[in-house]
């Protein structure tokens, strides 16, 4: 569970490092730019390359479900659960479940999951540290219905400047 914690943090600094240098978005030239050979025998990071290219998916199935949200009338929850049934039926078999909680506090789910009375999604890491930081990528936990090694990817939905909700994924690590 560390290396995978370690290679969390390796890959958020990677992107970050990327996109504020105008890096390409390969892994590997964006190692190269921040000093780290990855063919060196100190570092072994093939193992990881598809944990990697995973991650990448991820935050483009978080920014497509973020826009599918806004094309919508989220007052219909009909209509929600048909955007998260539909990107989660689209997607690998790493995804875990896929969700809106709104400023409000109703929770869409998909699939569905029974949670305890007394729910609050804006009360958990995932909601608020997302409100805060704009995406948020938790840390590495094991989930407790697939019983693999997990994370959650996170991002509020905006409009008109105003945070309406938030939207989750969480996924298995290979």
């Amino acid at each position: 569970m560390k290396k995978y914690k370690s290679l969390l943090i390796i890959y958020v600094l990677l992107l970050g490092v990327m996109t504020l240098s105008g890096c390409s978005d390969d892994f590997t030239s964006g190692l190269k730019y921040m000093g780290i050979d990855a063919s060196s025998s100190e570092y072994d990071f093939g193992e990881y390359q598809e944990i990697i290219a995973n991650f990448e998916d991820y935050y483009t199935t978080i920014d497509l479900l973020v826009h599918e949200l806004l094309e919508i009338n989220i007052e219909d929850p009909s209509e929600i659960l048909n955007i998260l049934e539909n990107l989660y039926s689209k997607n690998d078999q790493l995804i875990i479940s896929v969700y809106f909680a709104k400023e409000s506090g109703e929770f869409n789910l998909y699939p569905y999951l029974q949670l305890p009375d007394g729910y609050d999604p804006r009360t958990r890491n995932w909601y608020y540290e997302a409100v805060e930081d704009g995406v948020h990528l938790s840390d590495i936990y094991v989930d407790i219905t697939s019983e693999s090694y997990s994370a959650t990817i996170s991002r509020p939905v905006l409009k008109n400047g105003k945070v309406i909700g938030v939207a989750g994924i969480d996924f298995k690590l290979k």
